[in-house]
C-alpha cells in the first residue's frame, strides 16, 4: 500500500455545516473507487455562514456496506459578521 502524502487531491467535495445543530448525520457519497491495496487523497472543504465549534466524526462504508472508522476531530469554523451577511444574503 502506497500512502497518500505528496499525493495531488484526486478529488473535492464540499461540506456545510449549520451553525447551532448538534448531532447531524451528513453523508457524501465519494466519487472514487479505491480498490484493495491502493490509497488516494481527497479533500473535504467545510463551510458555514455561522462561526461555530463543531465535533466532527468521520466514517466510511464499503460498497459491500462494511462501515471503518475513519477518526474523530474538533475543529471551529470562524465567519466574519460582513462575510456571513453577504453569504446569507447571497444564498449560498
Amino acid at each position: 500500500m502506497r500512502s497518500a502524502v505528496g499525493m495531488p487531491p484526486s478529488r473535492e467535495y464540499d461540506v456545510f455545516l449549520e451553525a447551532g445543530k448538534s448531532g447531524e448525520t451528513i453523508e457524501i457519497g465519494l466519487a472514487q473507487e479505491i480498490r484493495p491495496g491502493d490509497s488516494d487523497h481527497f479533500l473535504f472543504r467545510l463551510g458555514s455562514y455561522r462561526s461555530s465549534h463543531n465535533r466532527i466524526k468521520v466514517q466510511f462504508r464499503t460498497a459491500g456496506g462494511e462501515v471503518l472508522p475513519g477518526g474523530e476531530f474538533l475543529i471551529d469554523v470562524f465567519v466574519p459578521r460582513t462575510t456571513g451577511k453577504l453569504v446569507a444574503y447571497r444564498g449560498e
